[in-house]
């Protein structure tokens, strides 16, 4: 999967940027967006310093719009000619507003999933990537947060009822979830008026302990480097690393 055209939501900071950053370090190009257009073209600077004016672009982006999502991807249709890999990550943790964050944790997932996929099926070459961030909380319950843990749940169903469809593997595309635990980045910081208990949300994330982006940029790459990894959810921890084992029942 080196040397394609990737794109990655929601990566002026963060997570994001740190798939954007491993990407282009793999020999990709990357259009990434974000609706923060100061720290967008702030970290679109940074990053062409490092890796060439053109093999990076940021455009600003708020996934929850649907004609502005549909743009922004077919502008980078129209300056790489294809997209290979689509990262969608933008996410956000917020229990006070709900409708908001199921928009953006699951609906706007679903939209570029489609785009990609729309894209990915009907071109002549065939195969493709659509790798969909959810989170821990995409395959267990969390008490304080059950509104961000219906629309990670939500990413992890669709993106495995999608692998399931015979086109998909009949065109070779992968589509697969990152379900990554607590990571230091601003999703986790002031999260105290976000969620349903401050005291109970401090004790889990301290029992988790949180992660450093580079932890979940390495299970970014091995899902990318897996051929096989269609339909299948990595889950990552300070010290646990590998595919989540369903167990589904035969119908």
């Amino acid at each position: 999967m080196t040397g394609k055209v990737a794109v990655v939501t929601g990566a002026a900071r963060g997570l994001g940027r740190a798939f954007t950053e491993a990407l282009l370090k793999r020999g990709d190009k990357v259009c990434f967006c974000d609706v923060d257009v100061q720290q967008g073209k702030k970290t679109e600077t940074e990053l062409k310093k490092n890796f060439g004016d053109d093999n990076v672009q940021f455009l600003p982006c708020d996934v929850r719009k649907d004609q502005e999502f549909t743009d922004f991807f077919n502008r980078v249709i129209h300056k790489y000619n294809t997209v290979d890999i689509m990262v969608n990550n933008a996410g956000i943790m917020d229990e006070n507003q709900w409708r908001n964050t199921v928009d953006i944790n699951l609906t706007a997932v679903i939209h570029g999933s489609m785009l990609a996929l729309e894209h990915m099926r009907n071109r002549s070459n065939s195969g493709g990537l659509i790798l969909n961030v959810s989170s821990l909380a995409g395959v267990m319950p969390v008490s304080f947060c059950p509104a961000y843990t219906a629309s990670k749940h939500g990413v992890v169903a669709f993106s495995r009822s999608w692998a399931l469809h015979p086109e998909v593997r009949k065109k070779r595309i992968r589509i697969a979830c990152l379900c990554p635990s607590f990571t230091d980045t601003d999703i986790i910081k002031g999260t105290d008026d976000r969620v349903h208990g401050t005291e109970l949300a401090r004790m889990v994330m301290n029992s988790y302990g949180l992660m450093v982006t580079d932890r979940v940029t390495e299970a970014l790459l091995r899902v990318l480097d897996d051929l096989d990894s269609n339909g299948k959810v990595m889950m990552v921890t300070p010290t646990f690393m590998d595919y989540h084992i369903f167990h589904d029942p035969k119908l």
